[in-house]
């Protein structure tokens, strides 16, 4: 009677504390045969009426319990498997929720919180959860603590405390509502260039700009690989070549900056075509006309005054006269029409692009003068014996850059001196001063680097029209008497190195004769020692056109120094090419005076 008192009991402390979990789902009747998990030591067993079926074992840990007897015979509610709540944290207390739910309260004090784990550039890594004490940082996110008291199980936001925001241009970084912030200085370090990248030290510092990979920052603007030059020029970024320069595109011409490919016509016609084989900056004449002034004319077309011809097998860049015909200055002439001031005429056996002086004459500067008359300054005369295009000096004199000079004087620096003897019309080192002179008169430039970016128009040793001699260095084309070309044109001419004497004074000194333009933006003439312009025409001086003048340069402050001096001739343009060119003679470079 007592065991069954005492299940009485069971019943009704089962009746108040409810069914289990499990208690809707009805077993089979009869015996069980479901198989009990092991139970811990001293695990608590509660009685239960009805074999087989489901019952509460008090135990929000139990899993599908059964009453079930045990070896005495006995009736108790065993679980069929107990829930795992471990965590294996030590800051939480596990707790089973029933219905296989489990909770794991942080403690007191503590939080369980998730954090980032072994992240890569490859993907973002696993989340696990880790025991942190009150105000505890979020060791990937200064900005986040530990705050037991708002949310034991969430990230709270911190507010101050250092932190890094991960850009470098922000400096005094501190978390803000757990946001983590800085000051930034970016405009600081900025160039403006938006194919660079500004770099900052993260402390208010610079540390440059980097320009990216795929891009090229030419004169002051940013291109994206293989991006054509923006006016149409045979030209791209090509990152692989170069970042900071233009690379020329293969078998193009870039003529009048027009980007031509391989064989393509002169707009005009037939007369030329891009071979870059030839050249990749001027028009390449195929003898199927001519190519004058940048137009193409073909075999037997005349000139507007009807004076000259294209005549390929004579010229394929330049008019041909007409047999019997002068063409000067712009105007036509017949055989033996003469000069208006008499003293000249038109000798196509001679010339037929320039007077002929008749008889015991001078023609200077467009003017008849006869034997004897003086020029303004009283310092040279008309001697046809001498020379019949130029004032001859006086005997005793030295007519140099326009004045006028007595034997042995000499210039303001006191290095150069005029020696009638020597050349009444350029100036002459002082005695004891160490120079290098070019004359020209072996016929060749040697030692110097001549160079033309077309094939008749370049830099070369020329009779056409000497400053004394026989010899000068020309910018033309002898044969056609201009420097027209194919189109825009121009070319250097370096000379060799000299080492100028510490200390003492130096400079060059030299004969120039241009045709040209008298322009300052077209058919320049500049003068470089290295790369810096020390001369420039009608810039350092005024240059008289077509009329032989004296340049001196001071080189003074390159005392010292092993110097290169390179002279540079640029039509800049096609246009008004027809003049003779540039004719340089008796250069001196002086120097220890």
């Amino acid at each position: 009677m007592r065991r069954t008192v005492i299940h009485a009991t069971l019943l009704s402390m089962v009746m108040v504390l409810g069914c289990s979990d499990d208690s809707s789902k009805e077993k089979d009747s009869g015996t069980t045969t479901v198989d009990a998990a092991p139970l811990p030591d001293g695990y608590q067993k509660w009685p239960c009426e009805e074999e087989g079926k489901s019952c509460n074992a008090h135990d929000t840990c139990a899993i599908d319990a059964i009453c079930k007897r045990d070896s005495n015979g006995d009736l108790f509610c065993i679980p069929t498997a107990l829930q795992d709540c471990k965590d294996e944290l030590e800051c939480t207390d596990d707790i089973c929720k029933g219905m296989g739910l489990c909770d794991n309260l942080p403690k007191a004090g503590f939080c369980a919180l998730p954090v980032q784990v072994g992240g890569s550039d490859a993907g973002p890594g696993t989340t696990e959860i880790r025991c942190f004490k009150k105000d505890e940082a979020n060791p990937t996110d200064p900005c986040q603590v530990c705050d037991p008291d708002t949310d034991p199980k969430k990230w709270s936001p911190a507010n101050g405390g250092a932190c890094d925001d991960g850009n470098a241009c922000t400096k005094e970084d501190y978390c803000q509502n757990g946001v983590c912030k800085g000051v930034n200085y970016a405009s600081q370090c900025a160039d403006n260039f938006g194919c660079t990248d500004d770099l900052c030290d993260g402390k208010g510092g610079c540390l440059g700009n980097q320009l990216r990979s795929d891009y090229c920052l030419i004169n002051g603007a940013c291109y994206k690989d293989q991006e054509n030059h923006p006016n149409g020029s045979c030209n791209i970024c090509d990152v692989k070549k170069s970042q900071s320069a233009w690379t020329a595109i293969t078998n193009t011409c870039m003529i009048n900056n027009q980007c031509y490919n391989d064989q393509a016509k002169h707009p005009s016609g037939d007369c030329a075509i891009c071979d870059p084989a030839k050249s990749t900056t001027a028009w390449s004449t195929t003898g199927n006309g001519c190519l004058i002034s940048d137009t193409c004319y073909k075999t037997g077309d005349k000139d507007s005054i009807q004076c000259s011809e294209c005549d390929p097998t004579k010229s394929m860049t330049a008019w041909t006269a007409l047999a019997g015909l002068c063409k000067i200055d712009g105007q036509c002439y017949a055989q033996g029409d003469k000069h208006t001031g008499g003293c000249a005429e038109c000798d196509t056996a001679a010339s037929s692009t320039s007077w002929t002086v008749k008889g015991s004459y001078c023609l200077i500067q467009d003017v008849c003068k006869n034997p004897q008359d003086q020029d303004s300054i009283q310092c040279a005369e008309c001697d046809p014996t001498k020379d019949k295009y130029d004032w001859t000096p006086l005997s005793g004199k030295c007519k140099i850059a326009g004045q006028c000079y007595a034997d042995q004087a000499k210039d303001t620096t006191g290095c150069l001196q005029c020696v009638y003897s020597t050349n009444p019309t350029s100036w002459t080192p002082v005695t004891g001063a160490s120079s290098q002179a070019y004359d020209f008169e072996s016929g060749a430039a040697t030692g110097w680097t001549l160079t033309g970016t077309d094939a008749a128009v370049k830099w070369q040793v020329s009779t056409l029209k000497p400053g004394a001699g026989t010899y000068s260095l020309y910018y033309g084309d002898p044969s056609a008497k201009n420097f027209e070309g194919s189109g825009a044109n121009s070319g250097t001419a370096t000379m060799p190195a000299i080492t100028l004497t510490a200390g003492k004074k130096a400079g060059i000194s030299f004969s120039l004769y241009m045709d040209t333009e008298s322009s300052t933006s077209y058919d320049t003439l500049k003068i470089y020692v290295g790369s810096t312009v020390v001369w420039e025409k009608d810039k350092t001086v005024t240059v008289t056109k077509k009329a032989w003048q004296e340049v001196t340069i001071d080189l003074s402050s390159y005392a010292g120094q092993s110097v290169t001096i390179k002279f540079e001739f640029d039509t800049q343009d096609s246009v008004a090419n027809t003049g003779e060119g540039v004719f340089v003679d008796d250069i001196t470079i002086y120097h220890n005076c």
